[in-house]
This record gives structure tokens, sequence and C-alpha cells, in this order.
């Protein structure tokens, strides 16, 4: 019988391909050089399907299969290591990843166009620039607490007090050498921050030139950031079933331990992008401290934002931020894969 699935275990130089039949019996194995991939299926008169797992290059090869007429599958890693039987070695591993593409429920993982990984770029280089001017941050405020000099919490209060006390003149244990690291710390900090910006810049273009992008910026706790990065982790969100799906992917679902009559639903299962599922979290906290704002203020709430205050009332600050996050997750799905606009709620 002809080869109707090929199963493709990827690597740096040498990628090992097995092909399997309609009785998911294997009728080929081989290893390819990294040179010799696409020659391989480039010279094959019919054209089936290839399931790869969802790996460092996975989606460049995913595309350049398509571009051959192959349709591909990525499966995501955790799904096909049980199907790992005995040792790990390349031909096990290629095995493995059929044995899942047989299995209904694993959902396959969307191929990654160049734009979206181009925006994901941007947001990674964004993401490692905050971290080191996180680490930079803490460790002005390291010294200066070694010299007994102590300053607010907020980064705009110790940012304004280092030009104040670079500017002030040398007193107790303030030497010229500290003075001077001080210095050369907060131009770092000016560059790092400019260069924040300029991510900010490019992520601001996205936003502006992808119709989808405004289309879920109409839903309150999504902002630019997290539209841009939206689009690019799950595009338009149409390999995910439903709402839910997608809400699980991001982790934002709770544990579930049940058997029988009872039901245990424990924290967050905290799977998926850890990246975006910040983004909606830190997006639903900014949704509730508007609610507890417009409150204050006397204004009407809408019905969203009613429900966000017995959220808050009953469950209190934190669960309320995830569970609007995780509403906000269905929200965009629902946007996404329908293609209507955000209607405000009345």
């Amino acid at each position: 019988m002809k080869v109707t699935t090929f199963a493709v275990d990827l690597a740096k130089y040498k990628f090992q391909v097995h092909g399997f039949d309609a009785r998911a019996e294997k009728r080929l194995a081989k290893t390819l050089k990294r040179s010799e991939f696409l020659a391989f299926f480039g010279d094959r008169a019919e054209r089936c399907e290839v399931v790869m797992e969802a790996c460092g290059g996975a989606h460049h090869w995913a595309r350049e299969l398509e571009r051959l007429g192959y349709r591909v599958r990525l499966i995501a890693p955790q799904f096909v290591k049980p199907f790992v039987m005995g040792n790990k070695n390349d031909a096990n591993d290629a095995d493995a990843i059929f044995e899942a593409s047989e299995r209904p429920k694993v959902r396959a993982v969307a191929v990654k166009s160049i734009a979206q990984q181009d925006a994901l770029l941007v947001h990674a280089t964004r993401e490692q620039w905050i971290k080191w001017r996180t680490a930079l941050v803490n460790q002005i405020r390291g010294e200066l607490a070694e010299r007994g000099i102590v300053f607010g919490k907020q980064i705009g209060v110790l940012r304004k007090a280092l030009v104040g006390l670079l500017a002030a003149p040398l007193a107790g244990e303030m030497t010229g050498l500290f003075r001077d690291w001080l210095s050369q710390r907060l131009q770092d900090w000016h560059q790092i921050d400019e260069r924040i910006a300029g991510c900010d810049d490019q992520i601001q273009q996205h936003v502006r030139t992808d119709p989808a992008c405004g289309q879920i910026l109409e839903v309150c706790g999504i902002g630019p950031i997290t539209a841009s990065a939206t689009l690019a982790a799950i595009g338009h969100a149409r390999p995910f079933r439903s709402s839910r799906h997608l809400a699980s992917w991001m982790g934002l679902t709770p544990k579930e331990h049940s058997s029988g009559e009872r039901r245990h639903l424990g924290t967050l299962t905290k799977r998926g992008d850890g990246y975006l599922r910040k983004l909606f979290v830190h997006g639903g906290r900014s949704a509730v401290r508007m609610v507890g704002a417009k409150i204050k203020a006397g204004k009407l709430l809408n019905d969203r934002e009613r429900w966000i205050h017995a959220l808050v009332t009953r469950r209190g600050f934190n669960k309320a931020c995830v569970a609007v996050a995780a509403k906000n997750a269905r929200i965009v799905w629902a946007l996404l894969t329908s293609g209507q606009d955000y209607r405000v709620p009345v």
C-alpha cells in the first residue's frame, strides 16, 4: 500500500522520516540530511499528510512543505512524549509523533507565518529589554542600600532621586568613583528605555496595519501590546474548537481533580504561553481597577462592569482579575472566528 502519512522527527542536521499507510503500518524509514530533506519530498509524485513535532524550526519546514503541496500538521511536544515506546531515539520519536497524530483529541498547532514570527520577535526583544532594565534597577538599589541610601519603590521615584543625587556635592559615603558608576548606570537606563520605546513603536505600527488588532482593541482590558501579541501567537484562532479551548491553552482555566459525584477545581493550570497569559491578566487587572474608579466617581456601570464589581465583592480582587482575563480570552476567540465587531454592553 502507498504511504498516506509521513512522520518527521526534526533535528539540526539529520531528520528521521517514517512513512505509514492507511492501515497505520510502517512502509518507509529513512534518515535524511538537512540538504536532502526538501528534495526527498519534492521528488515524490503524490502529496499526502506530514506530521511533525512543534519544535525549533518546525514552522519553517512546515511552510516549505506546504509550498510543495503537502498537508502539514504540527503536534505539541507534551502530546508526543507519552507515546514514546522504549528508549528515546529519533526512530522512536518519529513513531510517537505518528501515534499522537492519530488521536482525535490531539489538537494541531497552527503553522505561523513569517509576519507572525516577526511580530513575536519584537515582543520577545521588548520583554528581554524589560528584564535587563529590572536587573539594572535592582543592582542600583542594592548598591545604594549598601551605602545607607534607600528610595521609594516606584521606578520613577528612583530615577528622579538619582538625578538629584548626581547633582548634589559629594557627602558621606558618596565617593567620586561611586558617583561615576551611578552616572554610567543611569545612561544605560536611558538607553534601555529608548530600546523599549522603539519596540513599542514597532508594535503600534503592527496594530495600525492589522484590522484584526483594531477589532479586539475594543475589548476593555486589551491594549495594543496584548492585541499584537495575541494575533502573532494565535492568528485568527481557528485551530481552537471553542473559546474555552483558547482560555485553557493560555492556562487561564483551573486544574480539575474530580471523581464520581465529587468535583474539585484547584488553581490555574498555567500551561501554554506564559507571556500571553501575563498580558491578559494585567489587562484584567486594569479593567477591574477602572470599575473601582468609576464606582468612586459615582458613574453608571454597564452590564459587564456590574458583573466585574459583583465578582470582586464575592471572590476578591486577584481572582476577579484572572476571571476577567479568561473572559477576555473567550471574547477574543469569538471576535476572531466570527469576524464581528465587539458590541459594548449597554
